[in-house]
């Protein structure tokens, strides 16, 4: 029988507007003599490593495993694997979608050689030495309206207690790289960033930005919602690199956790393993997930735990592009949302979410959205409870409060709504999508008396 050999271009990374496509190509090709094993003890030499995936596989799930430690360590020799065929039927199709369920596997080219004939197969990695060294060519200027309960406190003395990844019974692994630092995190290991590489700084400034945004004594969905206001707030989309193509993308960094930490400018999967890497370290489970629409186009988002349930979020739509908002102290402003905090799967956008995805594609997203206002006592019934609110707030400048209509007139409202602002200066009132109800942005561009 003819070894078949499987060549998989790598998917990359995904922004929200594009996706390298995968393809396989089956071909015959000689076996390889002097084949390495993964137990060879020269592959991986570092303190802490990884579990050593098995020698011989006989699940998807170790497949997958293996694909991920082989790319975490940037392995670049051919690698054999021994197979249990009556487990794993159909190998050609399952090395594929292994490959592109991994977490990290998916960032570099991919030989698989298939010999039914020996029970095995052999794993060629090509490994890139240009990953994330590219930092944006651009800086965008746009301003960001804040909650107005956001605090950024950069003088707060760090408090080591806040950071559940390092003070819970969790297994050391060692990192050097940005990819190797948010996998570690988001698979509960603690990591134990090396000198050389970028995973030291930005281990670091992970520390530095959660010990500003929130404390070990805030509940958990204060905890998620700190860390959803930063990334929504904070970090500029990169549509320069989003907009781009060809052979070079895996060098920008927008795409890696120094697109957020080092530039404050990255697209949706920075994003996204910013936000698995700092939930994670608080000790809340968060995932990265990559997919494709029907459109083909490619998106990152996030699942997170909360209250014993998984919800979608998305720190990208949560924070759209500029939006010109008629307020002539402010002009273009970037006005993030809440409404894809903890978010199910119909959208506030009025379809259904749409992108697809093999990542974690077993954990089920809640069926409703978690009622975020409630828990930020955020639900305006009537004019008075509107204006004691506004009242609350108007000493803010530039930021914003969020709330959600919770009475049965909306029309009334939204007239009291006027009534109300029209005694202040620089207001500005925003609907924006929600599927839970009328949803309001107040923007105070200026301090009231």
């Amino acid at each position: 029988m003819k070894k078949v050999l499987l060549l998989l271009a790598a998917t990359v990374l995904a922004s929200c507007d594009f996706l390298n496509s995968l393809e396989s190509i089956a071909s015959s090709n000689n076996a390889k003599d002097n084949r390495i094993y993964i137990d060879d003890a020269s592959l991986v030499k570092v303190e802490n490593p990884l579990p050593t995936p098995k020698k011989n596989i006989n699940s998807f799930d170790e497949i997958v495993y293996a694909l991920d430690y082989m790319a975490f360590y940037q392995i670049d020799k051919a690698v054999t694997f021994n197979i249990d065929q009556s487990k794993l039927t159909g190998l050609e199709k399952t090395l594929l979608e292994a490959y592109e369920k991994g977490d990290i596997a998916d960032v570099y080219n991919c030989q698989f050689s298939i010999s039914p004939a020996d029970n095995q197969f052999t794993v060629d990695f090509a490994i890139s030495k240009d990953i994330a060294s590219r930092a944006p060519t651009y800086v965008p200027t746009n301003i960001f309206i804040a909650e107005a309960d956001y605090v950024y406190d950069k003088d707060k003395p760090m408090d080591s207690g806040l950071f559940v990844l390092e003070n819970g019974n969790y297994p050391k692994v060692t990192v050097s790289t940005s990819e190797q630092l948010y996998y570690a995190a988001m698979h509960h290991y603690q990591p134990v960033p090396e000198d050389k590489g970028n995973a030291k700084v930005i281990y670091e400034k992970a520390k530095t930005i959660l010990n500003a945004v929130t404390d070990k004594n805030v509940d958990e969905f204060h905890q998620i919602k700190a860390v959803y206001d930063y990334l929504t707030t904070e970090i500029y989309y990169d549509d320069d690199t989003a907009q781009a193509t060809g052979d070079g993308l895996s060098a920008r960094q927008a795409f890696y956790l120094e697109g957020v930490f080092l530039n404050k400018c990255a697209v949706c999967d920075g994003k996204s393993k910013a936000y698995a890497l700092m939930l994670n370290m608080l000790g809340i489970d968060c995932y990265r997930q990559t997919g494709k629409n029907a459109q083909n186009k490619a998106h990152a988002w996030n699942i997170v735990k909360y209250d014993g349930a998984h919800y979608l979020s998305c720190t990208t739509y949560g924070s759209p592009s500029p939006t010109t908002i008629g307020v002539q102290e402010l002009g273009e402003v970037i006005v993030p949302s809440y409404n894809m905090l903890l978010q199910n799967k119909t959208t506030p956008y009025g379809n259904e979410w749409g992108y697809t995805s093999t990542k974690y594609a077993d954990i089920a997203i809640s069926e409703t959205p978690y009622a975020v206002f409630d828990v930020m006592d955020r639900v305006v019934t009537d004019k008075e409870s509107f204006a004691s609110l506004i009242d609350q707030y108007k000493a803010s400048a530039n930021k914003k409060i969020s709330f959600q209509y919770g009475g049965n007139d909306q029309q009334q409202f939204e007239n009291d709504m006027r009534t109300v602002l029209s005694d202040y200066n620089g207001i500005q009132l925003l609907t924006t999508p929600n599927n839970t109800g009328p949803l309001y942005q107040v923007i105070f561009s200026q301090a009231q008396e």
